[in-house]
């Protein structure tokens, strides 16, 4: 039986959430069936990961990806800066995966930002099959009206797509909200490998580890966190500690880099030092294999202000039976008392007074992170996540 070769392309590298659910995927594929080769655009520990899985993984930074962004007036600096200096500089690029793909049945693109590139590609190899995972919500500047430039990227990858991935119901919806006509395309659950197989009791003497597994940005709610904590009784803030990865410093305004002042809550460390707590943190920064530190946590924290409680870190966490504090509506995988506690809209105060009576009863934190094991195994299950993207392969191949 001949082999369907798939090339896919990886935006991250290792170095987000996207990288490790399209490598979680691609580890348990058929290797009797496909062949499986990955360019990926940033070195990391990953490269490796897929050489030992006997899947060819090559290193070029100079992949030309297209960033749309939610305000309509920095997209056009945006273009202009691909046009003129990105898509130049990947010539050399875009010629070597031109003859690559020649030998190749289907081309699969981790992140749409690839879609200008997937363009140029379909227009080249117009016989080549090509699918797309979309991983991204887009967020209307009104209420239900997205910008052109959010609805010129959904048209031109459309109509290159021949089969789209969505990784919950939630991308799905939003990309039909904004094309206003139908897809092809399927979801399939970021998948989980899976390690622990029994929780360990927490006793009742040792603090209550609260993880934090994002960067500090505003949309990210990172910020809320000190917030939460600030509501914390001074008399028992020593049984809570929050383990903080990630950086912890948010992206600078045009305007702060040019006065060269940052507002405080810019600054997760001085925040916390400003609000006199942070004795109650511990800040990590970056690191590359964030697992030790989640399996110490017994909750994990992310009060997005995106109200996705569904991204890698919510899903790794409940991989290991860490129940999860977010905000949202979507509740497949944190469901408020037997998951974890979702908020349909943030409160401060209620989030504290959850954490706290956590704290008092263990058999309740207990009971959440066996149902945290065993809800995300059901839904994420690798081998079942697999099998629904090599259907889809092997009928594009057909």
């Amino acid at each position: 039986m001949k082999k369907i070769k798939i090339l896919c392309l990886d935006i991250e590298g290792g170095h987000g959430g996207s990288s490790k659910s399209l490598f979680y995927l691609l580890q348990k594929i058929n290797k009797k069936k496909f062949k499986i080769e990955v360019i990926c655009k940033k070195d990391s520990w990953l490269k490796e990961k897929y050489h030992k899985e006997n899947i060819k993984c090559i290193i070029d930074q100079s992949m030309p990806r297209a960033i749309i962004l939610q305000k309509i007036s920095r997209n056009f600096f945006s273009l202009i800066f691909f046009i003129i200096y990105v898509w130049p500089k990947s010539k050399r690029f875009r010629l070597h995966l031109l003859q690559k793909l020649k030998n190749i049945d289907i081309l699969h693109c981790n992140h749409i930002s690839l879609f200008l590139l997937a363009f140029w590609i379909k227009k080249k190899l117009p016989k080549l099959k090509i699918t797309f995972h979309i991983r991204t919500m887009f967020w209307p500047y009104k209420k239900n009206n997205w910008h052109f430039f959010y609805k010129w990227t959904l048209k031109i990858t459309n109509k290159i797509c021949d089969h789209f991935i969505f990784i919950t119901e939630n991308e799905k919806k939003n990309f039909l909200q904004i094309l206003k006509q139908k897809v092809t395309g399927t979801v399939i659950y970021n998948p989980v490998f899976n390690t622990i197989k029994k929780i360990e009791n927490k006793k009742k003497n040792q603090s209550l580890n609260i993880v934090s597994l994002s960067n500090h940005e505003f949309l990210r709610g990172t910020d809320r966190i000190i917030e939460v904590a600030k509501l914390i009784p001074v008399n028992i803030q020593k049984k809570f500690k929050f383990l903080m990865i990630g950086s912890t410093m948010a992206h600078k305004s045009f305007f702060e880099r040019i006065l060269k002042k940052t507002p405080v809550k810019k600054n997760l460390i001085k925040y916390a030092q400003h609000s006199n707590i942070s004795h109650m943190f511990k800040f990590y920064g970056h690191i590359n294999n964030p697992l030790p530190i989640i399996k110490k946590g017994d909750l994990l924290i992310k009060l997005t202000r995106e109200l996705n409680p569904w991204g890698r870190d919510i899903l790794e966490a409940m991989s290991v039976g860490t129940p999860v504090i977010s905000c949202g509506t979507y509740n497949k995988f944190v469901k408020s008392n037997i998951t974890g506690f979702l908020q349909k809209k943030f409160n401060a105060n209620e989030v504290a007074k959850w954490i706290i009576k956590v704290e008092k009863n263990r058999l309740f934190l207990d009971k959440m992170k066996k149902n945290s094991l065993n809800n995300i195994a059901k839904i994420c299950n690798q081998k079942k996540q697999v099998e629904k993207i090599e259907k889809i392969w092997i009928k594009l191949n057909n």
